[in-house]
């Protein structure tokens, strides 16, 4: 045999050889891979979400309404004062007092300058009493109404504060193809809330307790969108239809098809070199069925 030929036969038996490994990745006796998930008893709820700011409820701004001059403060900015305390007095002897209790927040002018009408002079906030304003579209009007309870967390203070919504607009405003409606939500007042922070509101839309769930991506769906678990027995894996309820985005709640204590499949998918990933991959001892 000349060294062409040994050549050639050579190639062959690799040829051979590396089609029996192929075949062997392909149809090999294995175990699919992947990890069980228990059914557990527990809470699941979900939320409408709604963002805003923090504002005062109760402001009040003080405006020139005749050419003047303010001949005293007598108040300063960052000062308390109660309705009805003098603030300030004209030129021409005119005692102005504040028509609501809070803070001097800004003064707008100088003692003895001349103003003109619609000046702003000095504004008064009430601290004590903040809401929380936000926009809510008209498809989820439907999901609120005055005196439901909302949990308001600010964001910069990373704290949870109760509050409830005190009024609804009735009329709303156009923006990109959605209406929306502006909405007033009271908050407790609290030390190092601040007027201007922003705030987000989150409403109770549906809860199901001491209820069968599982995580989400235990969970598959048919091209019908029909849903269903994989179960695992030896070395396959059947496919067991369920009736799924309400989720968070994280765990979902089973309404029948499972019972708490039941194992559900999850395959592991890997990807190689060589044909369809390990978890998936089925074969004559090791495939997945349709549940019968």
């Amino acid at each position: 045999m000349n060294k062409k030929n040994v050549s050639k036969w050579v190639i062959g038996i690799a040829i051979v050889a590396l089609a029996m490994f192929l075949i062997f990745r392909l149809t090999g006796n294995k175990e699919i891979q992947g990890e069980e998930i228990e059914v557990k008893e527990g809470d699941i709820s979900t939320y409408y979400n709604f963002s805003g700011s923090i504002e005062a409820k109760n402001k009040s701004t003080i405006f020139a309404e005749l050419p003047l001059q303010v001949s005293e403060f007598l108040v300063e900015k960052g000062e308390k004062v109660e309705k009805g305390d003098v603030i300030y007095k004209s030129s021409t002897g005119q005692n102005v007092k504040a028509d609501i209790s809070g803070e001097i927040s800004k003064i707008g002018v100088e003692e003895n300058a001349q103003i003109s009408p619609g000046t702003e002079i000095i504004e008064i906030v009430d601290y004590n009493e903040l809401e929380l304003k936000v926009k809510v579209d008209e498809y989820d009007l439907n999901s609120i109404k005055v005196g439901t309870k909302v949990e308001v967390t600010v964001n910069a203070l990373d704290k949870i504060f109760k509050g409830e919504i005190v009024d609804i607009s009735k009329q709303g405003v156009y923006m990109n193809g959605v209406t929306f409606f502006e909405t007033l939500i009271s908050v407790e007042s609290e030390e190092g809330i601040r007027v201007g922070m922003s705030a987000e509101a989150k409403v109770l839309n549906e809860e199901s307790n001491n209820t069968k769930i599982l995580p989400m991506n235990s969970i598959e769906f048919r091209n019908d969108n029909t849903p269903y678990v994989n179960i695992k027995k030896d070395k396959s894996v059947k496919e067991k239809e369920i009736e799924i309820g309400i989720t968070d985005g994280v765990n979902v709640e089973i309404k029948s098809g499972l019972e708490i204590g039941d194992k559900v499949f999850i395959p592991k998918v890997e990807t190689n070199n060589f044909g369809p990933p390990e978890g998936v991959r089925r074969s004559d001892d090791s495939e997945v069925n349709k549940d019968e």
